[in-house]
């Protein structure tokens, strides 16, 4: 467990979790077959949806490849690599209106309200926020360096992006505000000064507190890609924002 993250480590084990509720405890593990994790993902579809069924498909699957790596005697067939995809049904990602940002951004303070301008001015993912480190900040260039894990090996990956007026002076008020390395905090409790791992509930409380429609992180990360299109930045700039590897992904 040591190589994932403390999310990706507790996503598998929960999945695991579920899976071994239902069968026998003394049941032997070869006995496990295509068809016993079939009707297992059937189960979910008919439950849930078809994207739960094929999160915990690829959750198994990736538990179950562990096995075969790392215990004497696992079986070397991976079941639930054996069936095939549920079909899904997508709802369209949603995209906050510029209105309703600048309306959660004006009863912000503090923290908050600098994660919200670096969200927007860098298009960062959630992990790729809390992983901020002031070496990560480069006043004198004028620059911000993201990290995130998108290889199969977990490896990370930065790149560094050019920092805008406005954003360069609110991490320079925000510097001078800091007690340790990282950038952003958690503010009270027992892990208080510790990096987030997860900050659930932001932004949608401050969207609750505001009164829009409540929207993620991700929902920031596609404003400021639908802000740069209607501006008519190329698509090719759009994605070296984005650090798509794919043009037809952004």
């Amino acid at each position: 467990a040591v190589k994932y993250s403390p999310k990706t480590y507790s996503e598998k084990r929960t999945a695991f979790k579920r899976l071994l509720k239902t069968v026998d405890p003394q049941e032997d593990v070869h006995s496990f077959k295509k068809m016993d994790a079939l009707k297992y993902l059937q189960r979910i579809y008919k439950q849930r949806t078809g994207y739960a069924a094929n999160k915990e498909r690829k959750n198994m699957a990736a538990a179950w490849n562990f096995g075969i790596k790392y215990l004497e005697g696992f079986p070397a067939v991976n079941p639930f690599l054996a069936v095939e995809k549920f079909p899904e049904q997508r709802q369209e990602r949603y995209v906050p209106p510029q209105k309703d940002f600048w309306t959660i951004l004006n009863v912000a303070e503090g923290q908050n309200r600098v994660m919200l301008l670096t969200l927007l001015h860098t298009a960062a993912r959630r992990g790729e926020l809390y992983r901020l480190q002031w070496k990560d900040v480069d006043f004198s260039r004028k620059r911000i360096q993201l990290g995130t894990k998108k290889r199969q090996d977990s490896s990370m990956e930065y790149e560094w992006l050019p920092m805008t007026d406005e954003l360069y002076d609110v991490l320079l008020a925000h510097r001078q505000t800091a007690t340790n390395e990282w950038l952003f905090t958690q503010q009270g409790g027992r892990y208080a000064g510790k990096p987030y791992m997860e900050n659930r509930g932001f932004p949608q409380k401050l969207c609750k507190k505001a009164g829009v429609k409540p929207f993620g992180c991700h929902g920031v990360r596609h404003l400021t890609a639908s802000i740069l299109a209607n501006n008519n930045v190329p698509m090719i700039a759009i994605q070296q924002i984005l650090r798509h590897k794919k043009l037809a992904t952004t």
